[in-house]
């Protein structure tokens, strides 16, 4: 996907119509893309600003297609609070991901040895969904 808006792949993969919500991740230049990412009626929520604090976007759009923008952050929550909401989380998603309605989106693995590379994806962009690392298990001396 580099060099690739991830927007596009979503409208390929939804067909043509746009993602219903969008967990934003790092903010910055990536959240106008995001944003076209969207069905009509599409939630975005911010959860981390990694890629910039700052960012244009188009209000129109947003009125236009009577999208949602919503922020959150965990780190300022108590640890009470975040057990609760990881716990509302399971209950909802844990049913869903046995059933395997729910997936995580990985756009690519990278051996330990190619973390560097890994770093690099990230920061030039065009990545659509994780980006994970492969930890070698260790063998046992059994």
């Amino acid at each position: 996907l580099a060099g690739e808006d991830p927007h596009q792949r979503v409208r390929e993969l939804t067909a043509g119509s746009g993602a219903d919500v969008v967990l934003e991740l790092v903010g910055g230049e990536h959240l106008p893309r995001n944003l076209k990412a969207l069905a009509p009626r599409g939630r975005l929520v911010l959860v981390g600003l990694m890629a910039g604090a700052r960012a244009e976007v188009d209000l129109a759009d947003i009125l236009r297609r009577r999208l949602s923008l919503r922020g959150s952050v965990l780190r300022s929550r108590s640890r009470e609070d975040k057990a609760r909401l990881v716990g509302a989380f399971q209950e909802f998603a844990g049913p869903l991901m046995a059933r395997g309605e729910l997936q995580p989106v990985i756009d690519r693995v990278f051996p330990f040895d190619q973390i560097a590379e890994a770093y690099t994806a990230l920061r030039e962009g065009g990545v659509l969904g994780k980006v994970a690392v492969q930890v070698a298990e260790e063998e046992s001396g059994a």
